[in-house]
C-alpha cells in the first residue's frame, strides 16, 4: 500500500529547483537532459520491493566489503562527513529532550535547523554527483521504476530529497511504499 507524498515533494521546492538548474547547466554544456519514464518510489530499508535501491551510506559500506566494488546506489548516499555528524547532533537533541533539559518546542527548532543545514549540504553533494557521475544518473533515469530505500523513520530523510530531484528531472512520483 502506498501513501501519497505530495507534501514531501512540495517541501523540496528550492532544493529540487537548484538541482534542476544544475541539470539545465548540463544541457547548456552540451549534455542533453535524459528522457525518462522512470517512476520513483520511496520506502523504509526493510522493503522487499524488487526495484529497491539502497541509497544509504551504511549500505554502500557493507556492499563494498562484501562485493569488493562500489554499491549501485552509492552515488546517491550522503557522505560520511555529512551523515555521521548530523546523526550525532540529532541524537544529542533527543537526549536533551528525553532528559527534560529542553522543551519540545526547542527540540523542534533544533531539528529544523539541523535539517536545513543537512539539506543544503546534501544538495551540494548531489550537484557534484550529478556532474561527476552522470552515467550512473542516466542509468537510473533509464530504468522503468526504482524504490529508494533508507533506514529513516522520519519525514526528514534524504530519500525524499532524492525523489524530488528525480521528479524534477522528469520521473513520475510513485509515493512512499509500506514496508
Amino acid at each position: 500500500m502506498k501513501r501519497s507524498t505530495p507534501e514531501r515533494l512540495a517541501a523540496l521546492g528550492k532544493w529540487a529547483s537548484d538541482l534542476e538548474s544544475e541539470a539545465e547547466y548540463s544541457v547548456a554544456a552540451g549534455q542533453p537532459r535524459p528522457q525518462t519514464s522512470l517512476v520513483v518510489c520511496t520506502a523504509r530499508y526493510t522493503t522487499k520491493d524488487p526495484d529497491r535501491l539502497d541509497v544509504t551510506r551504511l549500505g554502500a559500506i557493507r556492499y563494498q566489503k562484501k562485493h569488493g566494488k562500489v554499491a549501485p546506489g552509492e552515488f546517491l548516499a550522503p557522505s560520511n562527513d555529512l551523515l555521521w555528524p548530523h546523526k550525532r547532533a540529532r541524537a544529542e537533541v533527543d537526549r536533551l529532550l528525553a532528559s527534560n533539559l529542553i522543551t519540545l518546542e526547542e527540540a523542534q527548532q533544533r531539528f529544523d535547523a539541523l535539517w536545513s543545514s543537512y539539506q543544503e549540504r546534501f544538495r551540494g553533494e548531489m550537484r557534484r554527483s550529478y556532474l561527476d557521475r552522470r552515467a550512473e544518473w542516466n542509468a537510473l533515469l533509464a530504468r522503468p521504476r526504482v524504490t529508494l530505500v533508507c533506514f529513516c523513520r522520519w519525514v526528514q530523510c534524504h530519500r525524499y530529497l532524492l525523489a524530488g530531484f528525480l521528479v524534477k528531472l522528469g520521473a513520475a512520483a510513485g509515493g512512499e511504499l509500506e514496508a
